[in-house]
């Protein structure tokens, strides 16, 4: 597994993650229109709550995730509004949610912390972290998926076995939490522990901080309540994440029956739909799935 001093977050390539995977969902089943993307200086829903001081005391993230927002694409009806969640999913039970649409306008009929509610569950929202916020955002059945910028990771809470110990991604293991920017504790001449990069005092005695501050992630400011739910959410650095989510739909583990409607091959099935599943697996692997070169998405 890896571990999390050996990740470092990158906005840039967490854009690109979620744009590649947005986009082969549209090679797949989704249309062209039901993607969309940012202007090049970000979405003004956003950049407008993130300078409104009510919006951020009450949804409480940092600049930098309102800037990663910002600057995401996101996946919209596009006027097909069928299946239980009246719009497209992008993973069985799972409308990703589009942050250019639900922080705007920013009034008394939005509040901060029903939004961190059901976009981070109920286990993960009440630590309140500023610089994770969630992916997806349905009903009861919706999968918590959480994203954080400062360790450039995804958990994802309850994550079927199948798929966590099934996968060709190493997860991460997310430890005690994270440590400081050189990562270990050591011993000094007198032998009393002491952590890297911490403090130092200068000629005239006094403390200070020593090169680039530590991360602001120090396990002395995670709750042991965060740290036991980060332990048992699986999770993975950012892009390895969506590898994972397509690897899911390349299988055809994950079977789309239209753009809002996506069924786990592995669920039990209803009498009346015995055979349903691998009758429509036989049906993508007729039409070149998933080999992407031959694969004839508009007849199928």
């Amino acid at each position: 597994m890896l571990e999390l001093q050996d990740i470092t977050y990158s906005r840039e390539a967490t854009i690109a993650a979620i744009t590649d995977y947005y986009k082969f969902l549209t090679q797949m089943y989704l249309h062209d229109s039901q993607v969309v993307y940012p202007p090049e200086t970000g979405w003004p829903s956003i950049i407008e709550a993130a300078r409104n001081p009510t919006s951020m005391r009450e949804f409480g993230k940092s600049d930098e995730v309102m800037d990663l927002l910002a600057h995401l694409p996101y996946v919209v009806s596009a006027g097909i509004e069928s299946g239980i969640y009246a719009g497209p999913v992008c993973a069985p039970y799972t409308p990703f949610i589009n942050w250019s649409q639900r922080l705007i306008p920013w009034g008394p009929s939005l509040d901060g912390e029903v939004l961190r509610l059901v976009t981070e569950g109920p286990a993960f929202a009440k630590f309140r972290v500023p610089h994770a916020f969630g992916l997806t955002s349905g009903c009861r059945e919706t999968p918590i998926m959480v994203l954080d910028v400062k360790l450039g990771i995804v958990h994802w809470e309850d994550c079927p076995n199948s798929i966590a110990y099934g996968q060709h991604r190493e997860r991460v293991d997310y430890g005690d939490g994270p440590v400081d920017e050189d990562g270990d504790e050591d011993e000094d001449e007198n032998g009393e522990e002491h952590e890297d990069g911490d403090e130092d005092e200068d000629e005239n005695g006094e403390e200070h901080e020593d090169g680039d501050e530590a991360r602001d992630g120090d396990r002395d400011n995670v709750s042991p309540e965060e740290i036991g739910w980060r332990q048992s959410a699986d999770a993975w650095t950012i892009p390895d994440f969506f590898e994972v989510l397509k690897n899911e739909f390349r299988t055809l583990n994950w079977i789309p029956f239209d753009p809002c409607n996506v069924w786990d091959a592995r669920w039990s099935e209803f009498p009346d739909q015995e055979g349903l599943a691998s009758a429509v697996q036989d049906v993508y692997r007729q039409h070149g799935w998933p080999d992407l070169s031959v694969y004839r998405k508009i007849e199928l």
